[in-house]
């Protein structure tokens, strides 16, 4: 048994696939075994594309049963392939894989940069390409990868998972807005902005910013004093500390 991926009408080539998470698209075996924002240690990178990325394999998920690993046996014997009945096959199959673009795979970031006006914008990082060839000293085959990130499981079709493994994404509060939870508390949070409103604006995480207004920067009420030149001191003291 197997399942046609492809036509092309032009050749008349009929593309079909033996794996088995392409045979059960349409059951509960299908899934990455991963879920998005999932960190991973200790992955391998077992293949290096200079200039783009690397393909990285992951260590066994513990929270597969052995149920799981029945049902999987069943189906493949129920389609009469019996691929897993082969040493090799099923040791590859057994392998789930995730993909790092080499944008993702280090900070690179330029503490010195900035954006904007001073007054306006503050300080802020800007993001440098990552060189080649830092990248191909950190992945060289057989590497082993601290940790990394789950980004996207929606390549089901090669199975392979997107995944960044830069320090700054792994341990980011949040990936996507869907992540915030109303009434969570975030702890050490940049600060990007300085807004001529008084408020800031603050980096969560990948691509996800939040505005802090000035009436909720700090609890402390004003008592009327003023600086040099005639601001709230309190407030004006507060800013200071931000932009340290």
């Amino acid at each position: 048994t197997a399942r046609i991926i492809a036509v092309d009408t032009t050749t008349k080539i009929v593309r079909f696939s033996l794996n088995p998470h392409i045979l059960a698209l349409n059951g509960e075996f299908a899934a990455f075994p991963h879920s998005i924002g999932s960190i991973i240690k200790n992955a391998q990178v077992i293949r290096v594309d200079p200039g783009i990325g690397a393909l990285l394999a992951l260590p066994p998920n513990e929270s597969t049963s052995i149920d799981n690993e029945e049902a999987i046996a069943k189906m493949d014997k129920d389609l009469s392939n019996n691929l897993l009945s082969n040493s090799e096959y099923k040791a590859a199959s057994s392998v789930s894989t995730a993909y790092v673009h080499i944008s993702k795979s280090l900070d690179t970031n330029d503490p010195k940069a900035k954006k904007g006006k001073q007054g306006n914008q503050g300080k802020s990082t800007v993001k440098q390409r990552t060189p080649e060839a830092l990248f191909a000293r950190h992945f060289s085959i057989n590497t082993r990868i601290s940790s990394l990130r789950i980004l996207s499981t929606s390549n089901m079709l090669d199975n392979i998972a997107s995944c960044a493994t830069a320090k700054s994404i792994v341990d980011a509060h949040v990936l996507t807005h869907a992540d915030i939870v109303t009434g969570t508390i975030y702890k050490d949070v940049p600060v990007m902005q300085l807004l001529e409103s008084g408020g800031v604006l603050v980096d969560l995480g990948v691509g996800t910013k939040g505005i802090v207004p000035s009436m909720h920067l700090f609890d402390k009420a004003s008592h009327g004093s003023v600086d040099s030149a005639g601001n709230d001191a309190v407030i004006s003291g507060y800013r200071q500390q931000i932009r340290q």
